[in-house]
C-alpha cells in the first residue's frame, strides 16, 4: 500500500514529503556527511586561493567539479568565496569543534588529503548508524532480514513470487499539477519560474531532471498543468523485494539555474553514496551482522538509496548555499518528496494517489506546488 503523510502525520506515515528524519540519528548522519563534503569543498577552493599553502595533488572528482564551478563564477564573487574559506582556517578551536563535530581534527593544507583524514577519523569513531536505525532500514530485525536476503531462513522461497511479479511493468511517477506564487522577488526581467530536481530511484541511483520553465508568474498568479506534468519516473521492478523506497528532491528558482552545478551534484552523490556504504558496513559489523552476498546486490543498492533519501535534501541545501556564494543566485529551499511502496496494490486499484501541496520558500519568496504520485505507463 502506498501512503502519504498528511500535515499531522509526519512521524508515523509510510510516505512523506517533509525533511523530518524517522530517527534523530539520521539527521546527525546527514550533518556529518554534509560536513565531510563541505571540508572537501573547502579544500578545493583553498587550493585555488593559495596553491603553495594548500596543496591538492590528487583532487577527487567532486573537488574537480567544485573548482570548475568556482572558475566559472564572476571574479569578485569567486575571490570573496576563496577568501572566506581561507579565513575560516583561522577560526578558534572551540568554534571549529562546534561547527565540525567529530571531524574537527581535519585540517586544510596538510600533506594528507582531506578525504583520507576523514576516513582515518571515522574508522576510529563508533558508527553513526544505531541498531534501531539498521532495523528501520531493513524494515524489521536487520540480522533476520539480511539472512533472508542472502538466501537463508526462507529467503530463496520468498524470492520466487517476487521474480514472477517483476515480469509485469510496475512503474511510478511524480506529477506536477500546479505552481502558485504567494510571494516573490519581482526583479525586472526575473519573473520566470523554473522547476527541476533529482529523483532517488529505488535501486539507489539518482536521476537528474533538467530545470524546465513553468512560466512568467507574478505574485498571486498560478500555472496549472492539464494533463499533469510528468516530472520523474521510477521503475519499481529494479529491486525485486519490498518495501521499495524512492523520492524526488524539488529544486526551484526564479531563473534558469544551470551554471554547471549539476555535475558537482552528481559527483557529490557518488561521494555521499561512498560515505553511506562505509557507515552501513561499519554499523553491521558492530552489530555482528554479516552482509555477505547482499553487498553489491540490487537490494543493497536499494538500502543505500533509502539512506540517500534520508540525507540528500539536507546536503543539497549546502550545495545550494555554495552556488549562491559563487553566483549570487538564491535557489529556493530544497524539498524532498518521498515514497515507500510495500505491495503492488496501490490506492485500491486507482491510477493515482491524492493531491498534495507543499510550500517552497526562499528569501522573500513563497511558492506552493500541487503534486501527486501516479502509476506510469
Amino acid at each position: 500500500m502506498l501512503k502519504q503523510k498528511s500535515k499531522h502525520e509526519h512521524a508515523k506515515a509510510e510516505v512523506g514529503f517533509s525533511q523530518e528524519a524517522d530517527d534523530p540519528g539520521w539527521e546527525k548522519l546527514a550533518e556529518e556527511v554534509g560536513t565531510a563534503l563541505e571540508l572537501e569543498y573547502q579544500e578545493a577552493l583553498a587550493h585555488l586561493a593559495d596553491q603553495k599553502r594548500f596543496t591538492l595533488a590528487n583532487p577527487t572528482e567532486f573537488q574537480k567539479e567544485i573548482q570548475q564551478l568556482a572558475k566559472a563564477a564572476p571574479a569578485d564573487r569567486r575571490q570573496k568565496a576563496l577568501a572566506d574559506v581561507v579565513d575560516q582556517t583561522n577560526e578558534p578551536e572551540t568554534k571549529r569543534k562546534q561547527r565540525l563535530g567529530r571531524l574537527a581534527a581535519v585540517k586544510l593544507g596538510e600533506k594528507t588529503p582531506v578525504p583520507r583524514q576523514i576516513e582515518v577519523i571515522l574508522e576510529k569513531e563508533p558508527p553513526r548508524i544505531s541498531k534501531k536505525m539498521l532495523d528501520e532500514l531493513f524494515d524489521g530485525d536487520a540480522a533476520t532480514k539480511v539472512k533472508e536476503m542472502n538466501g537463508t531462513a526462507g529467503g530463496l522461497k520468498a524470492a520466487a513470487p517476487l521474480a514472477a511479479a517483476a515480469s509485469k511493468p510496475f512503474k511510478l511517477e511524480i506529477q506536477l499539477l500546479e505552481v502558485k506564487v504567494h510571494n516573490k522577488n519581482d526583479l525586472i526581467g526575473k519573473d520566470e519560474v523554473y522547476f527541476g530536481g533529482y529523483g532517488i530511484l529505488v535501486d539507489g541511483k539518482v536521476k537528474k531532471v533538467d530545470p524546465f520553465k513553468v512560466g512568467k508568474l507574478k505574485q498571486g498568479q498560478k500555472k496549472s498543468f492539464d494533463p499533469p506534468k510528468r516530472v520523474c519516473e521510477y521503475d519499481l521492478n529494479r529491486v525485486p523485494s519490498f518495501p521499495k523506497h524512492g523520492g524526488f528532491n524539488v529544486m526551484m528558482a526564479e531563473h534558469d539555474f544551470g551554471h554547471g552545478h549539476e555535475k558537482a551534484v552528481e559527483k557529490a552523490v557518488d561521494k555521499i553514496r561512498d560515505y553511506l556504504t562505509t557507515a552501513l558496513k561499519k554499523a553491521a559489523t558492530t552489530a555482528g551482522i554479516a552482509l555477505g552476498t547482499l553487498l553489491g546486490s540490487p537490494q543493497f543498492g536499494a538500502i543505500i538509496g533509502n539512506m540517500l533519501g534520508k540525507v540528500f535534501g539536507f546536503i543539497l541545501k549546502k550545495i545550494a548555499d555554495w552556488v549562491k556564494k559563487l553566483f549570487g543566485d538564491d535557489l529556493l529551499k530544497a524539498e524532498f518528496l518521498k515514497f515507500q511502496v510495500k505491495s503492488t496494490n496501490l490506492w485500491n486499484g486507482a491510477k493515482h494517489g491524492p493531491n498534495h501541496k507543499n510550500s517552497i520558500h526562499g528569501k522573500g519568496t513563497h511558492y506552493e506546488i500541487t503534486w501527486r504520485w501516479a502509476l506510469a505507463g
